[in-house]
Formats: C-alpha cells, structure tokens, sequence
C-alpha cells in the first residue's frame, strides 16, 4: 500500500470485526470517507458524521426507518414497471441486455419513493437527478489509492455541477411537499416530524432544532441526507436485485421452492400479486424461505465491506484454536472488515462456495454445521454504525423477487457478451470491460463468470450482468 496509503490489517474473522465495530469503543471510520462522500452527500451525511454530532443525527432517522412494510404499497408501482418491461423483452426476444442497469434504476425508483414519498421514474425516461447521481459515482476518488487520478483538473468542475443538479432537484421535491396536504410516510419525512414535534429536544427548549445546530444547519443536513440515502438504496439494492435473480436462474431446484412458497402466500394467480401486496404489506414477511434465498445471496456477493482507523492502544485480541491469543496494534493501521473474505471463509462457514439457503433455516443447535455463527453473516454490518436501511432494503428486495421470481427465466449470455465485445475491440477486449484475456479466455475470479467488480459506491456484477429473459414455462 506505501507510498500511498498507510498500513493496512486485514480482517475474515467474526471475532475480530466484532472488536472493531461492536465494543464498547468501536473504532472510527476511516479518515478519507469524507471527502469520498462529499460529491455525493454535501458533506452532511451519517457516514461522513462522528462523535456526537452522528448520535444525534442517528436518534433522528433510526426510528424513521422502522416499520419498513408499511413502506411496500408505495414502491409495488415502481416494481410493476420494472415487470413490465421484463414483459416487454420476454415477448419481442431481441437479444441480450444488461439487467443490472434496470435492476440500478428500479432501485432508484424505490428508493425515491421511501426516501422521499417521491416518483422519480428514472426506469422510463430520463430523470435529472438519477443522472446527476450516477455522474458523481463515475467521477469518484478514493483519496489514497487513485493518488494519481486527483490530478484530473476536470474532475472538481463535474463534482460542483452534479452537486448544483442534485441541490435544485432536491429543492422542487421540497417545495412541491410542502405545497401538499397529503401526509407522507416516507423516510425524510418520518425524521422531519421526529424533530419538530420536539421528540429529539432533551432539553425541552422551545426552539426543536437546537441541539440539531439550528434550522438553517438542520435544513442543510436534511438535504445531505437525501442525496446520501438516495444513493445508498440505489447502489447496492440495485446489485442485490442483479445477483438474487442470478443466484436462482443457476438453482432451478431452490428457484422451484421460492415459486411454490410464492403461490402458497400470494395465490396462484400472478396477475394479482401486486394488488395483493399493496392491500397486505406484511405478506413480505411471511416468506421464509425467500428470505432465506436473500441471506444467502447477499453472503456470496456482499455488497460493500467497512473501513475503520485504527487508534492507540487498541489492539485486536486474535485467539487461535489452542486458546492462546495474538495482538494487534491497530495505532497508524486501516482497519478493512472484508465481508467478501468473511463470508467465504471456510473457517467460519461450512461449504462456503456453495449456495445453501437452509444456513439461514435451521436452529442454532442444529448438528450439521450450517448455522451461521454468531457476527459471520454481516453485509449490513453490524453495532452502532450497522446499516440503518438494512430492514428497508430486505423488504424491498423480497417484494421484487415475489413479484418477478415466478413470471421470468433469466439466463446468463456472457459468452455472446464476450464475442460483442472481443469483435468491437477487434480481439483484444480490455479485461476490466469486455471481460477478455489476451488470447480470448474468459475471465473467472474464482470459477465465477459473475464476480464482482468496482464501480462508484459498491460492488457490481461483471459486465452489468448480460442475459436473455423469457416467460416461465406455464406462464
């Protein structure tokens, strides 16, 4: 990592991640997230906060994220267009597309209307905003390991564009939310109203926004927020969607259980199953099995990991089989909780590269060893600093697959993806995009044609997952 960034431990141990963000003084994130999130946020978001200033903003929008079903009827919509157009292509067959990018606007669509009771409808059209957002992502720099890269003179002009789109987009949503008489549940709003009727005041003081900084600071973190969480559902729900439907395309046998499971919850008549999760939200949490498909998905293929500093006379206590125990300074170190190395780590779970849903159905006392252990599934990571949309994000993502799982068959194209690509860069496809070798051999991390590769935000899977879709037989 020197000369351009300090040293670096490595973590895939529950144990040991469990010591860094759960303990009584967890550690810090790391320095440079800051100004990673920035060009997104403004500067004002979760991530970015510590200290006291995060626990108060935390006390905000915590409970605004509960009670995450009652959230479904709003998004079923944003769901029924992302059917539709699978419907679309089901039915003229005209060739391979990338479903990731659908996945990413569907997500996007959901996440502006539980973030902001707002329909963004970036699935259908352009949408403003939509694009600003995936214009920051593209233009991102993680200070420190692209050293080189902040040299772009052009990049800071892009940045304070896409952040003047993104504020006057933000705005007309506010004005026009005003202007309504309409309540809405949405997650901002949920926040706002905690704060105004005096619930985060301790204090008791008249004016609610005191210990918040003030309205005008209050306005401008709320704003910050936005941008954030709007994000934040969109990156990484977007490649959860991509790769559950993967994940069952390859699993004809798991994928027959979640139908059936489906046609026992919703009846048997998809044509009804939108309407059906409109009136009865709470039907997404009387899939177990579907969860379970979910879990298991988002062990192979995290998301994101966590980065944390390392500080003084802190030391991760690493106890090996025999019981004794080696320390490790932390003090000058990035701590990087690598969820991947984790969750297909063979030390901790039982056939790691097998995809095994029943680990999240069986007791804790089960014989057979595929319970996970305690703190080793963690996509959402966990303690104080744990993901507060995770509740959000599960449902959402479970709504999608019962509205989709049963009506579609996707299959993946990589090797017609890999010919587009090989013949466009005339046989030699670079190995970042056309996913080619010298010499024309795919490239496999792992065994896996769908591994998962960097981009903005998260992980996403190679090449925006190219397939073909057709109408599930009986369908």
């Amino acid at each position: 990592m020197w000369p351009f960034t300090g040293p670096m431990l490595m973590v895939i141990s529950p144990d040991l991640m469990r010591q860094a963000t759960q303990g009584e003084a967890p550690l810090p994130k790391v320095g440079f997230l800051k100004n990673y999130m920035k060009p997104i946020s403004g500067g004002h978001d979760l991530v970015s906060m510590e200290g006291e200033e995060w626990k108060r903003w935390r006390d905000v929008f915590r409970p605004a994220f509960g009670r995450a079903t009652e959230l479904v009827p709003n998004i079923v919509e944003n769901i029924s267009v992302f059917r539709d157009q699978l419907v679309g292509r089901a039915k003229s067959q005209n060739g391979v597309f990338q479903l990731h990018h659908s996945s990413l606007m569907l997500a996007m669509d959901m996440s502006g209307k539980a973030i902001w009771d707002h329909n963004m409808d970036s699935q259908r059209g352009y949408n403003d905003m939509a694009d600003a957002i995936v214009s920051q992502l593209r233009w991102l720099l993680v200070d420190g390991f692209m050293p080189f890269a902040s040299l772009n003179f052009i990049r800071p002009m892009v940045h304070k564009y896409n952040s003047f789109r993104m504020e006057r987009y933000i705005t007309g949503v506010q004005k026009r939310h005003k202007s309504s008489k309409n309540d809405s549940a949405c997650v901002i709003s949920r926040a706002v109203a905690k704060v105004r009727d005096g619930s985060v005041d301790k204090k008791g003081s008249e004016d609610p926004y005191r210990e918040l900084g003030g309205e005008k600071h209050f306005n401008r973190v709320i704003k910050s927020q936005m941008r954030f969480l709007l994000l934040a559902g969109y990156d990484t729900t977007g490649s959860t969607i991509t790769y559950v439907l993967h994940i069952l395309s390859q699993h004809p046998e798991i994928l027959a259980k979640v139908r059936e499971e489906h046609n026992e919850v919703l009846g048997t008549d998809i044509s009804r199953a939108a309407q059906q999760l409109k009136e009865n939200p709470h039907l997404v949490n009387r899939v177990p099995y579907t969860t379970a498909v979910l879990k298991e998905t988002l062990r192979m293929y995290p998301p994101t990991s966590t980065l944390r500093n390392g500080k003084p006379g802190f030391y991760l206590n690493d106890r090996d089989s025999s019981g004794s125990t080696t320390k490790f300074p932390t003090e000058g170190c990035m701590i990087f909780g690598n969820h991947h190395g984790l969750h297909h780590n063979p030390r901790y779970w039982k056939d790691p590269e097998r995809f095994i849903p029943e680990r999240f159905l069986v007791s804790t006392d089960d014989l057979s060893g595929l319970h996970p252990l305690p703190d080793a599934w963690r996509p959402f990571e966990k303690g104080p600093r744990a993901c507060m949309g995770s509740e959000l994000a599960m449902v959402e993502i479970k709504a999608v697959i019962m509205l989709v799982a049963r009506e579609f068959d996707f299959t993946p194209a990589y090797q017609e993806w890999d010919s587009i690509q090989s013949k466009s860069a005339k046989g030699e496809a670079k190995i970042g995009l056309g996913v080619l070798l010298p010499g024309g051999a795919p490239k496999l991390v792992s065994g896996d044609r769908v591994y998962q590769t960097t981009g903005g935000g998260g992980s996403h899977p190679a090449d925006g997952y190219p397939c073909r879709v057709r109408f599930a037989r009986g369908v």
